[in-house]
């Protein structure tokens, strides 16, 4: 069937790109079960600055030194502490390394953090 039987309201799904539009009709169609647990329409801003990896290295033709993206798991780390009520991390593959280590250590703190909070924090 194409669809689950019972359509969705999101009071969130309000001027979205075609592409967002999208994404979200097929959500609710086939995954409505796990709105607002799995899958959520959010928005809001970059804070601070964009980072990219590997860095200054776009416009050449060189290869990147090893090394090159070893700041990147903490950046991810103190991002993800920051969290006070939902973190969504998106990866092409799970965390092994110092990505590994990054993520556990922050999870522990939010963790820590969540027992002496009223909401719950979501990652």
């Amino acid at each position: 069937s194409d669809s689950s039987g019972d359509e969705i309201f999101d009071k969130d799904a309000v001027n979205l790109s075609h592409v967002g539009d999208a994404v979200h009709k097929v959500l609710g169609r086939h995954h409505y079960h796990h709105h607002h647990t799995m899958w959520n329409v959010t928005s809001g801003s970059i804070v601070g600055s964009v980072d990219d990896t590997p860095k200054n290295v776009w416009n050449t033709a060189e290869n990147p030194e090893n090394g090159n993206d070893d700041w990147f798991p903490e950046k991810m780390k103190d991002i993800i502490t920051r969290t006070e009520r939902w973190c969504d991390i998106m990866s092409l593959g799970p965390p092994d390394g110092k990505f590994l280590t990054a993520f556990q250590d922050s999870l522990r703190i939010l963790a820590d953090r969540s027992k002496t909070e009223t909401n719950p924090i979501v990652v």
